[in-house]
């Protein structure tokens, strides 16, 4: 009961260190990255890329990004991560994404833009973001070429007692300092000393913690300034399983003020384009919710096209209109309720 409550506050203080963190201009900088249809890119090694490959996949689902929106690339790709053998060689055929730092400083970075954003990512106890001492040379070069916005994101124990603590970060040899210099923004997460403590061996618990809650007030942030966020509500979330149909009815209802029922009536005509007044015929409402997600996939932007309607101020057609036209769905939908 002891050590649970140690733990327990330890994460709490993790919490606490990142959410004092001085974190707006990074979070600026990817808003306006993805304002301007370009890409993040986490760049790490070991489980802290692992990390950033979890925020980036959470992105599609939750607010309706596209894949190339924010990516994570880890250094030696699956088989660094141990799951080369359990998910499959990544040959030319294969389905798996290119996830290797390898593959993105060849294919990725050289296609970059100015606007275009690379975040290392670093734990203290999870190694440097880049395993190879030429990586930092070949990002610093492409970046004097190519001009893409280069930031930081590190997670460091408190200082020991009776080291300097000057902030200074102990990450690689000189190429990577000069590399860091170059950066265009850095974040700093300094746990406190209760989650500066090593919980299992070989497991970096506070750290993984800190990153993933730092990268999640990046993109969530972002996504908020972006117009992807009512009233603490996702309404440009994608409908891909059963669990996220039942949340898209509910956002609805909740948005709008609809009861249940006639909220996934909006779902199911803006899923089959049935248009209002048109009645809505009763074996579309009696369809089992599987069928109705092979065509809810294809939709583009089916929650927030539902949430018009369902405004009572819109049709589909002037709902898919204005949201093509590229206005915030935040504004829309405070236009449409006012």
């Amino acid at each position: 009961r002891g050590l649970g409550r140690e733990i327990f506050l330890a994460y709490e203080a993790a919490m606490w260190a990142v959410y004092s963190a001085p974190v707006h201009d990074l979070m600026g900088i990817v808003t306006e990255t993805l304002r301007s249809g370009r890409s993040v890119w986490y760049v790490g090694s070991g489980m802290t890329a692992v990390v950033g490959m979890i925020d980036a996949s959470e992105q599609v689902p939750t607010f309706g990004a596209r894949e190339k929106d924010v990516r994570a690339f880890v250094c030696g790709g699956w088989e660094s991560l141990g799951l080369y053998h359990a998910l499959g060689a990544l040959t030319a055929g294969s389905s798996l994404p290119a996830i290797s730092t390898e593959h993105f400083l060849d294919q990725v970075l050289p296609q970059a833009s100015t606007t275009d954003l690379v975040v290392l990512l670093h734990s203290h106890e999870g190694g440097p973001p880049l395993t190879h001492e030429d990586m930092p040379r070949e990002i610093g070069r492409l970046k004097g070429k190519v001009g893409f916005q280069l930031a930081v994101v590190e997670v460091r124990p408190a200082p020991l007692a009776g080291s300097p603590g000057d902030g200074t970060p102990q990450m690689m040899e000189q190429s990577m300092a000069r590399l860091l210099a170059n950066a265009d923004c850095k974040v700093t997460i300094t746990l406190p000393d209760q989650a500066s403590q090593v919980v299992l061996p070989g497991i970096d618990a506070f750290g993984e913690f800190a990153m993933k809650l730092t990268l999640n007030l990046l993109t969530t942030g972002a996504y908020v300034r972006l117009g992807k966020v009512y009233r603490s509500r996702m309404i440009d979330m994608r409908v891909t399983n059963i669990k996220l149909y039942r949340r898209a009815c509910t956002i609805v209802a909740e948005v709008t003020g609809l009861n249940f029922e006639h909220a996934t009536e909006c779902i199911i005509r803006s899923i089959y384009d049935v248009d209002v007044p048109k009645p809505l015929p009763k074996n579309l409402i009696e369809l089992p919710v599987e069928d109705h997600l092979v065509r809810a996939r294809q939709v583009p932007r089916l929650v927030p096209t539902a949430i018009l309607i369902a405004t009572g101020k819109y049709t589909l057609a002037t709902a898919r209109r204005d949201l093509r036209e590229g206005t915030p769905i935040r504004d829309l939908v405070v236009a449409a309720m006012s």
